[in-house]
């Protein structure tokens, strides 16, 4: 074999190699950032869940004053962020976190009857931007909530 088709099948390996190792690196970092994005939200979850009002589980319960209102809102609007960064943002890549682990958290919140009557009062959507994705979400929270009644 001549001495420029060694060199040309050593190149052909070499690239083979660093293609496979660029495939592996990627494959690693889309891993890595699908893990970080998941211990962010769920790190927000935990300090927005600290910040709901006592007795929340509660039947009865009721969302006393704005201070209140405020906090359900905000426990609404983080849950519209997980579905819209796992079911349309990233859909490819975390649709499997929304169905195997996120949606059963709004589920949860759905069941709560002053949770959701907060996210009823938001769904009026006048006041929200991106009205044709909270219409979606509400869609699907709704969804969630009489699959379990």
């Amino acid at each position: 074999m001549s001495p420029e088709v060694l060199v040309a099948l050593a190149s052909l390996s070499v690239s083979a190699v660093a293609l496979s190792l660029s495939g592996f690196a990627y494959s690693r970092a889309s891993d890595m950032s699908r893990s970080n994005l998941f211990l962010a939200l769920r790190s927000k979850f935990n300090e927005i869940y600290a910040g709901l009002p006592q007795g929340y589980r509660n039947p009865e319960w009721r969302a006393k004053n704005e201070e209140e209102k405020q906090a359900v809102r905000k426990y609404w609007h983080h849950c519209f962020d997980e579905w819209y960064l796992t079911t349309r943002l990233n859909k490819k890549y975390m649709h499997k976190l929304w169905n195997d682990y996120l949606a059963d958290g709004v589920t949860a919140g759905t069941r709560y009857d002053g949770l959701w009557e907060v996210l009823n009062e938001m769904s009026n959507f006048e006041h929200l931007e991106k009205k044709k994705l909270w219409k979606e979400f509400y869609a699907t929270a709704k969804d969630l909530r009489e699959n379990i009644r």
